[in-house]
């Protein structure tokens, strides 16, 4: 068996920050169909990434031992790749690519940096098989007493193979009670709170007997995540949060400090938020609560949140990465955004050259939504195809924007006939003002969308995708949204 190696050291390090539930990558997995015979299978991940990842530190042997780091072994059979959820330190997900770009079985071996004593890994894909889409999700547990993930990737299924790690079932039974509180708006809490009960009393019974410590508090932290969204202000929440001395790096803690500080951020005397008063645990909790929170695309800048922001800057968590957060919870200024646009120069499927302010002439709107996109990738595409359904307001116009190298503009010349974009320009990435522009934007990853108005005053730096439903609803909403 041939094995492939790769090391992270760090996941800040090797893999930017991303956020699972903004961002997804499509890729077509498998063997080439022959018709009648083999489905085409469509395995949804993650987002098209734009800078490959580079300046990766060799590390030998010896000094992998030393690392503080957790393996993921993954075998694989045949051509095609995978990836994992890794947590990072602010609990949200860094995907871990597996490829296999041979036709053998072979072994992959990835280093991810022990963030949290103990992680949770999650796997989560769409499938599209004979005409129907599946969901599929897969979750494992690595406690701090382990140091290997090892799994087998059935590719003809997108699935891993069953595992002593895998504790999705338990995941999906609290995903399942989490829909079922999120549709019910509030109308049946006490029924769901009996509901929401017994999940956690099957689970607390389970793992008392095979006395799985780690296991009874992720257990008890799915509990008070679904318990605070039927009382925002059950006490008891409070409680937990303030006695828990060791977190598991997951996307469940992320969501009871999302929402456990949405639920009180209007309420929090800052000045007394501070080491005399709390404990050192409770204030690094709360201070990802509320990053995670202020970060967010209807947070962010919001100068309602500034007492907020100001506490956020002055804990360890802020002082430790001060440049990347600050980046995260304040919006780009919206002068320099502005100056930015107006050097660009874009060109339209005619090779004649135009400005920003020669394009908003042409095409009359009050707002503008800005599709950088690019024909290599799928997302993208699947974006164009969604927005060309929909009923968009009529005060916005997309302007969509490629970034295609320079040696593949007549493909997207074709593509963007193909896929009949109205108003399409393409943008040499490479110029200095692109990457200009595209370093202030901080762009990591396409499709992103911007939302300006006629002004080229910016309103949303990163909007949201097609695909997600807030989309239509706030473009509908665009006269009451704030410039930056």
């Amino acid at each position: 068996m041939e094995e492939q190696i790769d090391v992270f050291t760090t996941v800040r390090m090797i893999i930017k920050d991303k956020n699972y539930f903004q961002l997804m990558r499509i890729k077509l997995s498998g063997s080439k169909p022959i018709i009648g015979l083999l489905p085409i299978i469509l395995v949804v991940l993650f987002s098209c990434n734009i800078e490959k990842r580079k300046g990766i530190p060799k590390i030998d042997k010896q000094s992998i031992k030393s690392l503080d780091t957790i393996v993921l072994l993954i075998k694989i059979n045949g051509s095609t790749e995978t990836g994992l959820n890794s947590p990072n330190i602010y609990l949200n997900n860094d995907f871990v690519e597996f490829k296999n770009e041979t036709t053998d079985s072979i072994q992959i071996t990835r280093y991810v940096a022990r963030v949290f004593k103990n992680l949770v890994f999650q796997y989560k894909a769409y499938v599209f098989n004979n005409g129907s889409l599946k969901n599929i999700e897969q979750t494992y547990l690595v406690e701090k007493n382990m140091d290997t993930l090892k799994l087998v990737y059935n590719s003809k299924e997108s699935t891993f193979d069953p595992n002593e790690n895998e504790i999705t079932k338990f995941y999906l039974d609290y995903k399942n009670i989490r829909i079922k509180i999120f549709k019910d708006k509030g109308r049946n809490n006490s029924i769901l709170k009996s509901e929401l009960d017994s999940i956690y009393n099957i689970y607390n019974m389970k793992y008392n007997k095979i006395k799985n410590e780690t296991l009874l508090r992720l257990n008890t932290m799915h509990y008070y995540d679904k318990l605070q969204m039927l009382y925002i202000n059950e006490t008891s929440i409070d409680f937990f949060i303030k006695s828990i001395d060791e977190p598991i790096g997951s996307t469940i803690l992320n969501s009871l400090l999302f929402n456990y500080t949405k639920n009180r951020i209007k309420n929090i005397e800052y000045e007394k938020l501070n080491s005399k008063n709390y404990s050192k645990n409770y204030l690094n909790l709360l201070a990802l609560g509320h990053f995670s929170f202020l970060r967010s695309e209807d947070n962010k800048g919001d100068i309602k949140y500034l007492q907020a922001i100001n506490w956020l800057k002055t804990t360890d968590l802020y002082k430790k990465d001060s440049v990347f957060i600050k980046k995260k919870i304040i919006p780009l200024n919206n002068l320099k955004f502005k100056e930015n646009l107006r050097a660009l120069n874009f060109f339209d499927i005619n090779t004649e050259k135009n400005s920003i302010t020669e394009i908003l002439k042409k095409h009359h709107a009050n707002y503008y939504l800005l599709d950088f996109w690019a024909t290599w990738c799928a997302p993208c595409i699947r974006g164009v195809k969604e927005m060309r359904e929909m009923d968009l307001p009529k005060n916005i116009k997309i302007i969509s924007i490629s970034l295609d190298k320079k040696k593949d503009k007549e493909k997207w010349i074709s593509k963007t006939k193909e896929l009949k974009q109205s108003y399409t320009y393409w943008l040499d990435e490479s110029s200095v003002t692109g990457k200009s522009f595209l370093k202030f934007i901080e762009l990591q990853s396409i499709p992103r969308y911007i939302l300006i108005d006629k002004k080229m005053n910016l309103i949303d730096q990163a909007f949201f995708h097609p695909s997600e439903p807030q989309f239509l609803l706030k473009l509908k909403d665009v006269k009451n949204y704030k410039f930056w």
